[in-house]
């Protein structure tokens, strides 16, 4: 058993390990973070979640190498949520935007992916920020 529990901390700890709280499944970046590579896979992990998205708006951005202030709280934000930019430093990534709608409110979804995966993400209603699962 304490072999066990060595293996899944060392899991845990791995900056390339994510959780999804929304399909309560861990994964890695390299096998089976959630895709994103087309609009129907993004859309789909929005549904999941609860959100039905339209209007896609997309962009590419690039994660700075050093976080500012900002950064540091979103990524603490993404954290929470399972995923982690500082792995991302300094790589542009994909950023896509949709309407959203469900929970009974409106909103705006925000996807961050990287060479087809979803690596963070957020749900903005009424100037509070949440979650892509926070809410369902």
């Amino acid at each position: 058993i304490a072999a066990l529990a060595a293996v899944l901390l060392a899991v845990l700890l791995s900056p390339a390990v994510l959780y999804s709280p929304a399909q309560q499944v861990f994964w890695t970046l390299e096998s089976a973070a959630p895709l994103g590579d087309t609009q129907q896979q993004r859309t789909e992990f929005l549904y999941q979640a609860g959100w039905e998205a339209s209007e896609e708006m997309h962009e590419t951005v690039k994660i700075p190498r050093e976080f500012d202030a900002v950064y540091q709280e979103y990524n603490l934000f993404l954290q929470q949520q399972g995923f982690d930019l500082r792995r991302f430093a300094g790589k542009e990534v994909e950023r896509y935007q949709y309407r959203v709608s469900g929970h009974g409110e409106n909103g705006m979804a925000t996807l961050l992916v990287y060479e087809g995966r979803i690596i963070g993400g957020d749900v903005s209603v009424e100037g509070e920020m949440y979650g892509v699962s926070a809410q369902g």
